[in-house]
């Protein structure tokens, strides 16, 4: 007993009385842990409402990321297109003005013949409306060349008083017939940007309803408290330090162990709520099929002009090529005045015809090609490629794509 004690006027008195004097410190040490049972409302991920804000904000930014993909590959869509309209414009320009100074020629040769009496009033005529006619066409092939000028303008955001002229054109139009439709048919739209922001959304919206079904479930907790720690009641210790060191070296353990079970009365609200949630998840499921619909039925019309503008191609060069010889050949049966003025000038038309359907099918496949690789996601993957101008260029393209120096839309494209 004599051990214990701890009172040192006690002791002086001679009195052997045992207890915690001069010993005053003890530590007592609580844990908790409460835990959800399986499929309850506090289980899972989606339970906790900043886990849900987190994945939701997760979610929006990688949506952020695809919409930005997608508005640069409709940017480069309208743009592409835009150019082949002004390549259009500016070639049909210049084969305008050919023939209009060709029927000027022909005019001026007419006016010589009728002056020495060897053409009539009525051919004269003919070959003076045809020449009113050549500059007709011509003056609208100015306008539609402005006009497409002004529309890529428009695009690129630049002066009013800017006028585009292209420039190295030919390397690249020629190039649709090497344009290798099959490698893109097998492509699922799933590649399209806009539809993988769908997609984003429809990520969100699932989340959205897991969280409102999770709320709808009942509260089920399964909840264990554990205390250990010192009694001084006997004896404790003489300084802090020395009862925190000793915090494991428990006197006593209590043991508490409870399960919660909690569910509101009617729960109407938050049904209402999952049900809210079911339905929007379902609204974006719609949204998403049709986005994708449309975005096939985009890649499927693009195809089948693609393919169609190559078969136009094809007969109309060999047009051209044809209306061309007659027109050489009725050249030279003029000077025997075989043919007359007027009939050159006709034959010259069907020339002028016949190269704007060469020039209409050149571009037709190329503004194809563009929606087709637009519709599967390509188009900036492929826009160096379809803008660079030798196989030295396209050579030094390949080589920085498997150094993974070029890199497009983002750190997830090709």
């Amino acid at each position: 007993v004599a051990d214990f004690i701890v009172n040192e006027g006690a002791r002086d008195a001679g009195l052997a009385i045992a207890g915690n004097y001069g010993r005053p410190w003890s530590v007592t040490t609580t844990g908790t842990v409460s835990v959800p049972f399986p499929f309850s409302r506090g289980f899972g991920r989606d339970a906790a409402v900043d886990t849900v804000n987190v994945s939701l904000s997760q979610v929006s930014q990688a949506a952020a990321q695809e919409q930005l993909q997608s508005i640069i590959n409709d940017t480069l869509l309208a743009v592409d297109i835009a150019y082949y309209e002004l390549v259009r414009a500016g070639i049909t320009v210049e084969a305008t003005r050919s023939n209009r100074e060709q029927t000027r020629a022909l005019q001026e040769k007419t006016e010589t013949l009728f002056e020495l009496g060897q053409t009539t009033s009525y051919h004269k005529t003919r070959v003076d409306a045809d020449v009113s006619r050549a500059e007709g066409q011509h003056e609208l092939a100015l306008t539609n060349y402005m006009t497409a000028s002004n529309n890529l303008r428009r695009l690129l955001n630049e002066d009013a008083n800017v006028v585009y002229v292209p420039l190295g054109y030919l390397a690249t139009m020629r190039r649709s017939s090497e344009f290798n439709v099959e490698s893109i048919t097998n492509l699922s739209p799933d590649n399209n940007p806009a539809v993988r922001v769908e997609d984003r959304n429809l990520k969100a919206a699932e989340i959205r309803e897991r969280q409102a079904d999770l709320q709808t479930r009942p509260d089920i907790n399964f909840d264990v408290r554990v205390s250990f720690g010192q009694s001084n009641s006997v004896f404790g210790y003489e300084d802090y330090a020395e009862s925190m060191g000793n915090m494991f070296n428990a006197d006593f353990v209590d043991q508490n162990f409870s399960a919660t079970f909690v569910r509101p009365f009617g729960n109407r609200n938050l049904n209402a709520g999952h049900d809210a949630a079911i339905s929007s998840r379902m609204a974006q499921e719609f949204t998403r099929k049709q986005r994708s619909n449309l975005v096939r039925q985009q890649i499927h019309n693009a195809l089948i002009t693609h393919v169609s503008a190559i078969r136009r191609l094809d007969l109309a060069e060999r047009r051209f090529q044809l209306a061309s010889d007659i027109y050489e050949q009725a050249t030279d049966k003029q000077r025997n005045r075989v043919v007359t003025e007027y009939e050159i000038i006709e034959l010259n038309q069907n020339v002028l015809d016949a190269h704007r359907r060469v020039i209409s099918a050149i571009v037709d496949a190329k503004q194809a090609e563009a929606r087709v690789l637009a519709g599967a996601g390509m188009l900036a993957e492929r826009y160096p490629e379809r803008t660079s101008l030798s196989a030295l260029d396209r050579a030094r393209l390949e080589k920085l794509r498997a150094g993974q120096v070029l890199n497009y839309f983002a750190e997830n494209a090709q």
